[in-house]
């Protein structure tokens, strides 16, 4: 069971190489909505209240996310996996953390 400080599992990052040719792709093929945008990232709600980020400097090639987390109780939960301070973020703050394969998981109160 999933603590319940981390949130709902609502986040997926995609590292691109491509952010343009992948936006238009997601936003006019698959008709996703976007809902943020950067200089490298573009942000989509996904009609399930989650929403799928593609992100050209991610540190692994997806990038599982927890959004509404209560990032103080979370981040002393995950003490022993090492995480990232808590940092600011579009739409709110954020911290990582790095499963055994490399991948970056990262825990939002947005």
């Amino acid at each position: 069971m999933i603590n319940p400080a981390f949130g709902k599992f609502a986040v997926l990052a995609i590292k691109t190489r491509d952010l343009a040719a992948m936006t238009a792709f997601y936003r006019d093929v698959l008709g996703l909505e976007p809902k943020a945008s950067g200089e490298t990232f573009t942000a989509f709600h996904t009609g399930a209240g989650g929403e799928l980020v593609l992100w050209n400097d991610a540190a692994g090639p997806f990038v599982p996310g927890f959004a509404g987390a209560d990032l103080e109780a979370a981040r002393e939960a995950l003490l022993d996996a090492k995480p990232t301070e808590i940092e600011d973020h579009p739409g709110g703050k954020h911290f990582y953390l790095t499963d055994p394969d490399g991948n970056t998981v990262a825990f939002s109160n947005g």
